[in-house]
């Protein structure tokens, strides 16, 4: 569709051209497409009370009434229903990678690790040591990035020392 035609329907129809184009494309493509910029679509939109919902991707009607009984009374359901089937996806999302964090700290044999944050001088040195250990050792700084790897390394030496005097 080019610009006069787009500009030629009504702002109505304007809408839902734009909805159903936003299934498929940004609004910056379709912008660049009917050549009317995303401010313009956004001015021409709001004119007539329709505002872009970023959680739904679309264009829906806004409600300025500030009493409750209003309010409840003039929402859209459809947008109520759209904007919880999106809160129920990111809780989905959420609770997928919480268990997926959990499966790996079962895996992994703890829950919490208790990195002492040492302080004083630190020196550099040199360790020979297996790679299959050092491949291990650095798979476990990166689910722990939190800590620093000095604090966890010297962390693991003090309890060994202390473990075995």
């Amino acid at each position: 569709m080019n610009k006069e035609v787009f500009n030629n329907l009504e702002v109505n129809d304007q809408i839902d051209f734009i909805n159903k184009e936003l299934e498929n494309k940004s609004l910056t493509k379709i912008s660049e497409e009917i050549k009317v910029s995303r401010k313009t679509l956004r001015y021409r939109f709001e004119k007539i009370g329709y505002v872009y919902d970023k959680q739904s991707n679309k264009y829906i009607e806004k409600s300025i009434n500030k009493d409750l009984d209003e309010v409840n009374n003039t929402i859209n359901t459809n947008v109520l229903f759209e904007k919880i089937k999106g809160l129920e996806r990111q809780m989905k999302a959420l609770n997928e990678e919480v268990n997926k964090l959990k499966i790996e700290s079962k895996e992994i044999g703890f829950n919490e690790i208790d990195v002492r944050a040492l302080e004083g001088e630190t020196v550099s040195r040199c360790y020979r040591i297996n790679k299959e250990v050092q491949i291990e050792f650095s798979k476990f700084c990166k689910r722990n990035s939190s800590y620093k790897v000095q604090d966890i390394l010297g962390t693991a030496l003090v309890e060994f020392m202390e473990k075995y005097k």
